[in-house]
């Protein structure tokens, strides 16, 4: 995964567990990163990562239902026999329609229509 493609809050995978993105930066030429482990965001475990340990985490069903989105503001549906979502997000003046494959795209769709605190607490355990 590519560092360029995050964003500080994301939730991607590094080495098989969840983290979230803390900090973007370049040493050099070469992208790194920061993040803190989901289950433990006590500040003192922070890692760097590199980009060939981060992987995106695919959103799955049990994700969205666990979140109880309020339907006039987030929808979505998964068209049959198809590996991604649609999710349609609703916030004021504010709508968008996309598909979505993973937790961080979620995240940034969110953040697009002005829900930045709906998708810093995103739920994904």
């Amino acid at each position: 995964m590519k560092t360029s493609e995050l964003q500080l809050g994301d939730i991607v995978s590094c080495l098989g567990s969840p983290m979230i993105v803390v900090s973007l930066s370049f040493n050099g030429d070469e992208p790194i990163g920061t993040i803190l482990p989901l289950t433990n965001s006590n500040l003192t475990n922070i890692f760097t990562f590199r980009e060939k340990d981060v992987y995106p985490i695919i959103l799955d069903e049990s994700m969205l239902m666990q979140n109880n989105f309020n339907p006039e503001i987030v929808t979505w549906w998964r068209p049959e026999g198809e590996d991604f979502f649609k999710i349609a997000i609703m916030n004021n003046d504010t709508s968008l329609c996309a598909k979505v494959k993973y937790v961080h795209e979620l995240q940034h769709a969110m953040r697009l229509c002005g829900l930045s605190e709906l998708a810093e607490n995103l739920k994904v355990l």
